[in-house]
Protein backbone atom coordinates (compact mmCIF):
# COMPACT_ATOMS: atom_id res chain seq x y z
CA UNK A 1 0.00 0.00 0.00
CA UNK A 2 1.63 3.67 -1.25
CA UNK A 3 1.99 6.15 1.05
CA UNK A 4 -0.40 9.63 0.23
CA UNK A 5 1.63 12.45 1.60
CA UNK A 6 -0.08 16.17 1.58
CA UNK A 7 2.14 19.35 2.92
CA UNK A 8 0.14 22.11 4.11
CA UNK A 9 2.72 24.88 4.85
CA UNK A 10 2.06 27.65 7.24
CA UNK A 11 0.05 30.43 6.20
CA UNK A 12 1.23 32.56 8.97
CA UNK A 13 2.95 32.43 12.50
CA UNK A 14 1.35 29.86 13.96
CA UNK A 15 1.40 25.88 12.80
CA UNK A 16 -0.67 25.48 9.83
CA UNK A 17 -3.38 23.58 12.08
CA UNK A 18 -4.50 26.60 13.50
CA UNK A 19 -5.34 27.46 9.77
CA UNK A 20 -7.77 24.49 8.96
CA UNK A 21 -10.78 26.34 8.07
CA UNK A 22 -9.18 28.05 5.16
CA UNK A 23 -7.88 24.36 3.82
CA UNK A 24 -10.53 22.11 4.66
CA UNK A 25 -14.74 22.63 4.80
CA UNK A 26 -15.82 23.28 8.29
CA UNK A 27 -19.29 22.26 7.89
CA UNK A 28 -17.87 18.51 6.94
CA UNK A 29 -15.58 18.44 9.38
CA UNK A 30 -17.97 18.95 12.06
CA UNK A 31 -20.17 16.55 10.61
CA UNK A 32 -17.23 13.86 10.90
CA UNK A 33 -16.33 15.05 14.36
CA UNK A 34 -20.52 13.98 15.39
CA UNK A 35 -20.08 10.72 13.10
CA UNK A 36 -16.29 9.71 14.74
CA UNK A 37 -17.35 10.59 18.26
CA UNK A 38 -20.68 8.37 17.90
CA UNK A 39 -18.74 5.37 16.69
CA UNK A 40 -16.29 5.82 19.40
CA UNK A 41 -19.34 4.50 21.41
CA UNK A 42 -20.79 2.31 19.25
CA UNK A 43 -21.09 -1.13 21.19
CA UNK A 44 -21.31 -2.74 17.86
CA UNK A 45 -18.55 -3.37 15.28
CA UNK A 46 -20.86 -3.42 12.64
CA UNK A 47 -22.51 -0.03 13.47
CA UNK A 48 -19.18 0.91 14.46
CA UNK A 49 -17.75 0.22 10.79
CA UNK A 50 -21.10 1.53 8.79
CA UNK A 51 -20.86 5.35 10.64
CA UNK A 52 -16.74 5.00 9.65
CA UNK A 53 -17.78 4.10 6.19
CA UNK A 54 -19.70 7.02 6.01
CA UNK A 55 -17.30 9.43 6.42
CA UNK A 56 -15.12 7.92 3.16
CA UNK A 57 -12.57 5.09 5.78
CA UNK A 58 -12.23 2.19 3.58
CA UNK A 59 -13.12 -0.26 5.98
CA UNK A 60 -11.99 -3.87 5.13
CA UNK A 61 -14.44 -7.56 5.61
CA UNK A 62 -14.34 -8.61 9.84
CA UNK A 63 -12.41 -5.64 10.68
CA UNK A 64 -13.22 -5.07 14.70
CA UNK A 65 -12.64 -1.07 15.65
CA UNK A 66 -13.05 -1.37 19.78
CA UNK A 67 -14.66 1.53 22.09
CA UNK A 68 -12.98 4.58 22.12
CA UNK A 69 -11.30 4.33 18.66
CA UNK A 70 -10.81 8.01 16.98
CA UNK A 71 -10.18 8.84 13.89
CA UNK A 72 -8.91 11.78 12.18
CA UNK A 73 -12.16 14.30 11.35
CA UNK A 74 -10.09 16.24 8.62
CA UNK A 75 -9.05 13.12 6.11
CA UNK A 76 -10.71 9.98 7.10
CA UNK A 77 -11.00 9.14 3.41
CA UNK A 78 -7.05 8.89 3.69
CA UNK A 79 -7.30 5.70 6.18
CA UNK A 80 -7.39 1.93 4.93
CA UNK A 81 -8.21 -0.71 7.23
CA UNK A 82 -7.26 -4.44 6.03
CA UNK A 83 -9.53 -7.65 6.39
CA UNK A 84 -9.66 -9.21 9.91
CA UNK A 85 -8.38 -6.11 11.62
CA UNK A 86 -8.77 -5.76 14.92
CA UNK A 87 -8.16 -1.78 16.38
CA UNK A 88 -7.83 -2.08 20.27
CA UNK A 89 -9.40 0.28 22.75
CA UNK A 90 -8.75 3.90 22.43
CA UNK A 91 -6.23 3.92 19.43
CA UNK A 92 -6.36 6.70 17.50
CA UNK A 93 -5.86 7.08 13.84
CA UNK A 94 -4.55 10.05 12.03
CA UNK A 95 -3.81 10.98 8.71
Amino acid sequence: MGRKLEIYPSKGEHNSLWYWKEIFSPYRTIYNFFIVYAARFSPSFKLTNALLRSIGVKIGKNVSISLGVGVDIFRPDYIEIGDETIIGFNTVILT
